[in-house]
This record gives structure tokens, C-alpha cells and sequence, in this order.
């Protein structure tokens, strides 16, 4: 989530259930046995094999959705940090847009 919120950096958060996240809260979650921070995106109906509900994440610094993370994995969401629409959008297209250069 960096640079909202740097690698290492201390953040306030509390538990909460997938039902309360609203879209671009920063969400912390349990991926390859590592809490990992990203912005929330969405959830649905879709279920993992295991009949999970899942939601969609997205790292700022990633040009792509995360995949689907089961509900069990999430921990809860950052409330001392925010991320507004502006700056996700802003993230995103720099992401891509620099993406695209080095692959050139």
C-alpha cells in the first residue's frame, strides 16, 4: 500500500466482517502465511472450492487485481489510513503507464 502506507509502517486497525467493507478501504489479510495490506475492492457471490465467499483486493503498486482471497483470511481493516478514489486512479494509471514503458 505504499505510499499511503509504507512497507513496516504502524497502522490503527480493527476487526470487522466482510459485509462492513466498503469499496477502497485498506484491508489486511493473511496471503502465504504474511499480513499483507491492499484496497478492497469487492465481494460477490463467488466461493472458493471450499464454499468461502471471496473478495477482490488490489495492491497500489500492482497493474492487477489480486486473486480471489477467501473470507477466512481477512483480519480486518486499516482505520488509521485512507485511500480516496483520486489516488487509486492516480496509482493505477502511473502503474500502467510506467508498466508499459519497461516492457517496451
Amino acid at each position: 500500500m505504499s505510499p499511503v502506507l509504507p512497507v513496516g509502517a504502524f497502522g490503527l486497525m480493527e476487526g470487522c466482517l466482510l459485509a462492513d467493507l466498503k469499496f477502497l478501504d485498506i484491508v489486511v489479510f493473511n496471503y502465504n502465511a504474511k499480513l499483507t495490506c491492499h484496497c478492497f475492492l469487492a465481494h460477490g457471490e463467488f466461493r472458493n472450492p471450499a464454499g468461502e465467499r471471496t473478495f477482490v483486493t488490489k495492491g497500489l503498486a500492482s497493474p492487477r487485481f489480486d486473486f480471489p482471497i477467501a473470507e477466512s483470511e481477512l483480519v480486518g481493516r486499516v482505520v488509521s489510513h485512507k485511500i480516496t478514489a483520486w489516488q487509486f486512479t492516480l496509482y493505477t494509471f502511473m502503474n500502467r503507464w510506467i508498466g508499459a514503458r519497461l516492457t517496451q
